[in-house]
């Protein structure tokens, strides 16, 4: 995004995959030092984040809406466009549902995070519901007025930035100060977020290697005594992250082909518990008071939905996990070759399957599962 941003700045810019990589580490390298050396600040960070996030939507939003130069609602709201040359404009509508569903992705880290926030079980499922609507009413309101102010799709959708929002924001003013302006609020809340991944993926790590679930778990599972930061969990997430930016500089199909589990592998983790879930719903292997002991009956926490309004929704979200996951292994477009293929059943299934082989080999002879007295 910001290779994109210079290219839309600096036209005779050349975007090069290792200017790519060494931004990618410079972004790690930041989120690390707060997630460690100052991660005291981590908390007062996020709240001046979505200040920003705040101020700039309102920004961007009104700037847009005062420069508009498209009054034609029923162009915005009846047009449909199938760019990916699918069958039929349905087909076209699911697989395009996926951009959508990429903008929610990661509103789980909170629950990687419990052991660090005070009453978990009521804070954490309503600070995801919080940010899913408080986003989804917003994400909403940004999307009708991008569609208001775009008078040329295909150029946009052409970009040289590869970013068709810079070209929307630039035919909206007609400004490049502006539109610089403007991507450069998007492209820091997208760089903040950075790290909050670092910091709940760090502490799922963490989580595994507690219960012995991963190779060198007593190493893993170590936490720093000053900060109470997971520092090894936190140092081999960053690590990963880097040698991924790494595999750009050979090939981007292959850096393409990991990054493209990420809805896959999300909602197939997503609908393990979601599952298994409505079957003790059924089952009604449930207790409805908070009596530990007994680690094979499920313990209703103060947020939840009784009786059949909860198999509903737990029907409801199994039905929409598996469509969003059957076609998030689907590519973008047609025809496909090496750069449009979707590599995502490929690097889905070889994580099961060289999982299942380690717990069969190893993990299952030291991992009994999550310890739920922690």
């Amino acid at each position: 995004m910001v290779q994109g941003l210079v290219t839309f700045t600096t036209p005779s810019y050349s975007a090069e995959t290792w200017h790519g990589t060494l931004m990618i580490w410079m972004v790690v390298l930041v989120a690390v030092i707060i997630n460690t050396i100052v991660s005291a600040l981590l908390p007062i960070l996020e709240g001046m984040i979505l200040i920003l996030h705040l101020i700039g939507f309102f920004a961007i939003l009104i700037t847009l809406l005062v420069f508009r130069d498209n009054d034609n609602g029923t162009e915005v709201f009846t047009e449909f466009r199938n760019e990916g040359q699918w069958s039929s404009q349905g087909l076209s509508w699911f697989v395009g549902l996926l951009g959508c569903v990429f903008s929610f992705t990661g509103v789980d880290c909170s629950f990687h995070m419990c052991e660090e926030v005070r009453n978990p079980s009521l804070i954490v499922p309503r600070s995801i519901m919080g940010s899913i609507t408080i986003n989804g009413v917003l994400g909403f309101g940004m999307i009708i007025a991008m569609l208001y102010s775009a008078t040329d799709i295909d150029a946009a959708i052409e970009s040289p930035t590869g970013y068709p929002f810079m070209e929307i924001f630039y035919q909206a003013t007609g400004s490049i100060g502006g539109t610089a302006a403007m991507a450069s609020l998007i492209i820091v809340m997208t760089l903040s977020a950075t790290v909050g991944v670092i910091a709940s993926t760090s502490r799922m790590l963490w989580a595994f290697a507690r219960d012995n679930a991963l190779p060198f778990s007593s190493t893993l599972a170590q936490v720093e005594q000053r900060t109470n930061v997971p520092v090894w969990a936190v140092s081999i997430t960053s690590l990963i992250a880097c040698l991924i930016g790494l595999i750009n500089l050979g090939s981007a199909v292959v850096y393409n082909a990991i990054i493209s589990v990420a809805i896959s592998g999300l909602y197939t983790s997503y609908f393990l518990p979601a599952i298994l879930l409505l079957y003790r719903r059924c089952d009604q292997n449930y207790k409805i008071r908070n009596i530990a002991g007994d680690g094979q009956v499920l313990e209703w926490g103060p947020w939840h939905l009784p009786g059949v309004f909860g198999i509903a929704n737990n029907v409801f979200a199994c039905a929409f996990i598996l469509i969003i996951w059957f076609f998030s292994l689907w590519p973008p477009q047609t025809p496909v070759d090496a750069t449009t293929m979707n590599y995502a059943p490929l690097m889905t299934g070889g994580i099961a399957v060289l999982a299942t082989i380690y717990y069969l080999l190893m993990a299952n002879k030291v991992y009994v599962g999550p310890k739920v007295e922690v």
